[in-house]
């Protein structure tokens, strides 16, 4: 096991932004053929023996006094560890970086992730030039096992280090994208590995990558509704927006995704007064595309302020109009066809919704109304 002081340095490698691995006082040099090779076929003893090669001839060339013992085999663990940590590629990818990636989907092993690992536990926690960690790379290719893995080895090293060395792990983010294992995971619709992560960190709030991508909104974008019930499920609120201003209402809105957008809902109502940047909230988006029942379903919640409670009335330059009181108390049907009177045409505002939302859309600001909008903005 690494000493505290070295695991230490290590974490805060990947806890700083734009830490570059190249910058270290030793000399990086690029791992040789033979060595990758059996770094992705996961055969350890073809990994010593190559480094039992390269650490000989090295020696060798120096003229070191102990080139004849490193030609007879007896060179210690701590040599090979750090031969390990030091041969790279040119990305900076470590030997595990390569392993975990050339892994066979459906035939992932831990032995080889935990043998290299007993000999360099440093390995953990290097990052390559993209500032990805090996819990990164396990996570965007769904090594569950390894994920499991990585994350008990961390605790391990918590019991010397005394910090929190898994949760900094799972919260590392890479340098230009700003993903964390969790986005990864999300991203290629890893169920497994998003809840274990997610479990083992439910306090955490996952903050937007620089697309201004969250985890929540990434698996509402791309219709993944069972990450996005295990990422509701955690009991601390969870960021929700995503990019321009949407969130993961919006998402599931535009994917016409009634099972997820009741699911956000239950657990985020407020997001249906948010508005992204062009004005919209996700019930004008529901309009805009005629999605009824999720238009209903969002009048239900809100309550319609300007129609249910009848304190509000739809007003165009400052003129009064028709009071919609009580429409709330019309039949389901009636209601639909109350919707559809009312749904955008060109200007994708619901009358009525924008008072109840709090949201005045630039495109309302400019007072045009046409269609079955004029009708009802009609003296």
């Amino acid at each position: 096991m690494a000493s505290s002081v070295e695991i230490e340095a290590a974490v805060e490698a990947i806890t700083i932004p734009n830490v570059d691995p190249s910058n270290q006082t030793q000399s990086i040099t690029y791992m040789n053929p033979s060595l990758y090779e059996a770094a992705a076929s996961g055969d350890i003893d073809a990994l010593k023996a190559a480094a039992m090669r390269d650490i000989n001839a090295q020696a060798a060339a120096r003229g070191d006094i102990d080139a004849q013992a490193a030609a007879r085999g007896d060179i210690n663990d701590e040599a090979i560890a750090e031969y390990l940590r030091l041969r790279l590629t040119p990305n900076k990818n470590t030997v595990l970086h390569i392993h975990i990636t050339a892994q066979c989907e459906n035939r992932e092993s831990t032995v080889f992730v935990e043998k290299v690992l007993a000999m360099c536990p440093l390995l953990l926690w290097q990052a390559n030039a993209k500032g990805e960690t090996l819990l990164h790379i396990a996570a965007r290719y769904g090594r569950f096992e390894t994920v499991k893995l990585l994350i008990e080895r961390a605790k391990l090293e918590e019991l010397e280090a005394g910090v929190g060395l898994a949760l900094q792990m799972i919260r590392s983010m890479t340098k230009r994208e700003q993903d964390t294992a969790l986005h990864d995971a999300v991203r290629f619709n890893h169920a497994a590995v998003v809840e274990i992560l997610t479990d083992e960190d439910p306090e955490f709030s996952y903050p937007a990558n620089d697309a201004g991508e969250t985890p929540l909104y990434l698996a509402a974008e791309r219709g993944f509704g069972d990450l996005v019930s295990q990422i509701l499920r955690t009991t601390s609120p969870r960021d929700h927006g995503g990019p321009n201003g949407t969130t993961a209402l919006h998402a599931a809105v535009i994917n016409n995704d009634e099972g997820m957008t009741e699911k956000i809902l239950q657990k985020k109502p407020a997001l249906t007064k948010e508005a992204d940047r062009p004005g919209w909230t996700p019930l004008h988006y529901a309009a805009r595309f005629g999605y009824l029942p999720i238009e209903l379903r969002f009048i239900e919640n809100l309550e319609l302020a300007g129609v249910r409670k009848g304190q509000r009335n739809i007003t165009s330059q400052g003129r009064q109009h028709t009071d919609l009181t009580g429409s709330v108390e019309e039949s389901k049907n009636e209601r639909l066809s109350a919707l559809q009177e009312l749904r955008f045409i060109e200007n994708l505002e619901l009358a009525g919704v924008r008072k109840a939302l709090g949201v005045v859309p630039s495109l309302w600001s400019s007072g045009s109304c046409s269609g079955a909008i004029s009708s009802a903005c009609s003296a």
